[in-house]
């Protein structure tokens, strides 16, 4: 078992020693090359929250892909997540998360908007998309594009299933004292009810629950701001010189080098945005659009609002309490559940069961929507394999790992995968650069962003055997 840790370890260090620094230099170019596309985050977001689109031939709302997408990609890692950056990485930290979120929403855009212009509805209904498509129909390398599925399966299915039911069963344990196997059974038990109701129910669940509470969390921290008004110019001189220094925060252990800040920062910037993973621009594509570029609008304020807003707004609060507890910064066994806790208990009565709730609402709410990414690269790897096995073996399998693999060295092998889509990603884009470049200008020009352009392709190759009666159409999507 130690030497498996010790193995994880030096991958972990590769994985995120010399290919993250080109994190930077990328997301720089494409918002230079997109024109700064970060201006069009307004008329995204009310194109999400504001019109019904009756055009394309997606499966759902822009509103519901919004929620959904929502829904997926904010978590636990933008409340534990971040405290946990800090306490690693130092103050400075808390820069980075909104420096790589905010230069990643250019990389989201693309990514999105390949996605959605060469997604592909396959004879049954289901809309398969992503970098996925693109590597195996535009640059027609389908070995490449089958591994490019295979990792992203592990990744969503873990990561964004096994790791949430995990997180709640731990945290209904260390909190109410229940045991955590029939808190799994019970949690899986809700999220398959969802499941096999399809997509179109859980998307319309994320669109009950995301928006409100991402206000209530976004409430708490303005609350907490607003209670110690006086730390906040200390706490954002604290994170400026942690930034570009290795000062640390009242000489205890909040300070580290510039490149852990950077490491940790960009670490917790990329996973809580996925900007440039390949994985959640998938549920993008699944809307009724009039043409890619509106879509890649919407799902690009997703990033900006989740790491450029909420992350930072996070760490504000984290840094904020650090300053006025200077005893928790000289406690070397601190966590940043720990942290959070302290922070929230300001608020009286209402301030730990509220955090609670919107922790387990996030990670809840991530499970269920995780089914609409893995989905994607499902469908995509098995064409002919009926929907209702994959929800079944999906549930079975994403529960057991939650409920075997509780160590953490087991899930951070993620980080060394995620590596290699991160790079596919980018490649994939920066060889469709001139074709995203050219066709935003022609779509940001005048009123072009209404013009319809569905660009959905037929899968062909199922036909044969659907007519052959070799595989059954499930009514469930």
């Amino acid at each position: 078992m130690e030497s498996l840790s010790i193995f994880v370890g030096q991958l972990i260090s590769f994985a995120w020693g010399l290919p993250i620094v080109f994190i930077i230099p990328a997301y720089l170019y494409f918002t230079f090359k997109t024109k700064f596309i970060q201006k069009k985050l307004f008329k995204g977001l009310k194109l999400a929250l504001t019109r019904q689109e009756q055009y394309g031939q997606g499966e759902l709302s822009p509103f519901h892909t919004f929620c959904t997408e929502l829904g997926v990609t904010f978590g636990v890692g933008n409340v534990i997540g971040v405290a946990t950056a800090i306490i690693v990485g130092g103050v400075g930290a808390v820069f980075w998360v909104f420096a790589i979120s905010f230069l990643g929403v250019s990389v989201k855009y693309c990514e999105a908007y390949i996605s959605t212009k060469f997604r592909q509805k396959t004879i049954t209904g289901d809309i398969v998309s992503g970098v996925v498509v693109v590597y195996d129909k535009v640059f027609k390398m389908k070995k490449v594009a089958i591994l490019f599925a295979v990792l992203c399966l592990i990744s969503s299915t873990v990561r964004l299933f096994s790791m949430q039911v995990r997180f709640i069963c731990d945290f209904c344990n260390t909190t109410f004292d229940v045991p955590i196997l029939p808190t799994e059974l019970v949690v899986v038990s809700i999220i398959a009810f969802f499941v096999f109701l399809g997509t179109t129910f859980i998307a319309h669940f994320a669109s009950k629950i995301t928006i409100p509470v991402v206000c209530i969390y976004f409430i708490l921290c303005f609350t907490i701001l607003f209670t110690r008004l006086e730390y906040i110019v200390p706490a954002l001189a604290a994170i400026l010189r942690g930034t570009f220094s290795f000062e640390s925060l009242s000489g205890g252990i909040i300070g580290s080098s510039i490149f852990m800040a950077f490491k940790e920062g960009s670490r917790i910037g990329l996973y809580s945005t996925e900007a440039g993973m390949g994985e959640l621009s998938v549920v993008g594509a699944q809307a009724k659009t009039r043409n890619p570029f509106r879509q890649a609008i919407i799902s690009s304020t997703i990033t900006f609002l989740d790491g450029a807003v909420c992350c930072p707004l996070t760490g504000l609060v984290v840094v904020i309490t650090l300053l006025h507890s200077p005893n928790l910064i000289d406690t070397s066994n601190i966590s940043g559940k720990y942290i959070i806790d302290m922070a929230f208990s300001c608020i009286p009565k209402l301030g730990a069961p509220l955090l609670a709730m919107v922790v387990l609402v996030f990670a809840f709410t991530m499970a269920v929507t995780s089914y609409v990414v893995v989905k994607n690269f499902f469908v995509f790897l098995f064409k002919n394999v009926n929907i209702i096995k994959f929800k079944i073996i999906y549930l079975f399998c994403g529960s057991f790992i939650g409920l075997i693999f509780a160590k953490k060295e087991y899930w951070e092998f993620l980080y060394f995968i995620d590596v290699f889509k991160v790079g596919l990603t980018l490649w994939g884009i920066f060889l469709l650069r001139d074709i995203i470049i050219r066709e935003t200008k022609e779509y940001s020009v005048g009123n072009r962003v209404d013009v319809i352009k569905d660009t959905v392709i037929l899968y062909k190759e199922v036909e044969q055997n659907i007519q052959n009666k070799k595989i059954k159409i499930s009514i469930l999507k």
